[in-house]
């Protein structure tokens, strides 16, 4: 069976070559768009031995540090989560599960990480966050509250739409930048997308 690999933009994994391993989900940016297009591709072919998610992701400067990463590095995400559906209020941050609004945990576990990191990637927790902002008003409460190493814009949608298909899953992160940073000039792209094009390539 194929892999289904699944990522926001052609640009992420850009330098791909055609090949009998993957079929390929240009998913789209966001929550939104990710749980669209992978459910409707779901629904219309189910025979995949996994999900294979790749993409760009920020890190906090102190999880780059404490874990001895470097920008462009490569991490796989062991749970993630909707990491601003809530309340920002007092500078905290609540869940609607907090708020007794949803049932659902916080996190969203990938429970196959052990057996699909084959490569034996660093590991690391992420949130999934609609707003990439500048702003350490935001930033703040939402890292205290989660405590995440990394921060996406769609992870959290394929670790929610692939559990529910009972879907096998590995979600991967090429570190690009610090998070709050948003001078370019300091971003690891062509680094990251690299490192993205010669581990499909070894996949």
């Amino acid at each position: 069976m194929k892999i289904l690999l699944v990522a926001a933009t052609d640009f992420e994994i850009s330098g791909l070559e055609s090949n009998d391993i993957f079929d390929v989900l240009i998913g789209g940016v966001g929550v939104p768009a990710t749980i669209f297009n992978l459910q409707k591709k779901l629904v219309t072919n189910h025979n995949y031995s996994h999900i294979l998610q790749i993409g760009f992701g920020g890190i906090h400067r102190d999880s780059l540090n404490t874990n001895n990463w470097h920008l462009g590095d490569l991490i796989a995400i062991s749970k993630d989560a909707f990491g601003d559906i809530g309340a920002l209020e007092n500078n905290s941050f609540k869940t609607v599960t907090d708020m007794g609004l949803s049932k659902q945990d916080n996190w969203i576990v990938n429970t196959n990480i052990e057996t699909l990191n084959s490569k034996k990637l660093p590991v690391g927790t992420a949130v999934t966050c609609n707003t990439i902002t500048d702003n350490n008003h935001i930033i703040s409460p939402l890292r205290n509250y989660w405590n995440a190493d990394i921060e996406s814009m769609e992870g959290a949608a394929v670790h929610y739409v692939c559990n529910a298909y009972n879907m096998p899953f590995l979600q991967i992160r090429a570190l690009t930048n610090i998070i709050g940073d948003r001078n370019k000039n300091n971003w690891k792209i062509k680094t990251a997308t690299e490192n993205i094009r010669l581990y499909l390539d070894t996949y």
